[in-house]
């Protein structure tokens, strides 16, 4: 992460790079073009909101909601692993191409049919008990949770003191999509980690941003080094 935010900024002199992967979800400060990150280690991070335990494919449904919505009621979720965010942004069409690498929750297949079963065995249902539309509200609800979670903590990180009122977003990850909405949200405007590099990266750029740290190394390892007058 400190990478990526260092080769951004050398772009972007101030913005908050938001990187959703399929775990985790990295929001590093960039300003005066430095990375400008309060934590170090992840426990740190976890503590500064730098680092939220949420990502796009492999986050439990029940790490982000205890209750949901469902034809009119209320519902408590099953205290099980049955269904995770790859499923959500499935039904919700959402998930990038190639970017769900893990088992399926039950061992079946990635259809947008089998991961409406599984999101229905949250709430204790099978899938013939409800509509195409009521599993999509539903994996909608489990979005909006996510959502409210990278809220919260870019609204955070974004009332520093040393943070511009301007400072952009910069969407990196295989959740980048989820970072466009967070952007709308806040009123920022959003900045595609791919747009900003796009004069160095070769080929489909698609690619670039679901390993973002690594072409940063990349980039940032190929680059001369200083001199000592600029050191």
């Amino acid at each position: 992460w400190h990478a990526t935010a260092a080769l951004l900024g050398r772009h972007v002199p101030d913005a908050l790079l938001v990187d959703v992967g399929s775990t985790t979800t990295d929001l590093i400060p960039i300003v005066g073009g430095r990375a400008a990150a309060a934590g170090y280690g992840d426990a740190e991070r976890l503590e500064t909101g730098e680092l939220v335990y949420t990502g796009v494919v492999r986050t439990p449904l029940l790490a982000l909601a205890d209750h949901a919505p469902f034809q009119g009621r209320r519902t408590r979720l099953m205290a099980e692993t049955f269904s995770h965010a790859a499923d959500v942004y499935r039904i919700t069409g959402d998930l990038p191409e190639g970017a769900d690498q893990q088992a399926s929750g039950d061992g079946k297949g990635k259809s947008v049919t089998e991961s409406e079963t599984r999101l229905a065995r949250m709430i204790g249902r099978d899938r013939g008990e409800g509509t195409d539309e009521a599993w999509r509200a539903l994996a909608r609800h489990f979005a909006e949770a996510q959502l409210r979670l990278l809220h919260d903590a870019a609204a955070g990180l974004l009332s520093r003191p040393d943070m511009p009122a301007a400072a952009p977003l910069i969407a990196c990850g295989a959740g980048a999509f989820l970072v466009e909405a967070l952007a709308q949200r806040l009123g920022r405007r959003c900045l595609a980690f791919t747009a900003v590099l796009a004069e160095r990266i070769a080929g489909r750029p698609d690619w670039a941003s679901t390993c973002g740290p690594a072409l940063a190394v990349a980039l940032l390892s190929a680059e001369p080094a200083p001199t000592k007058e600029a050191r």
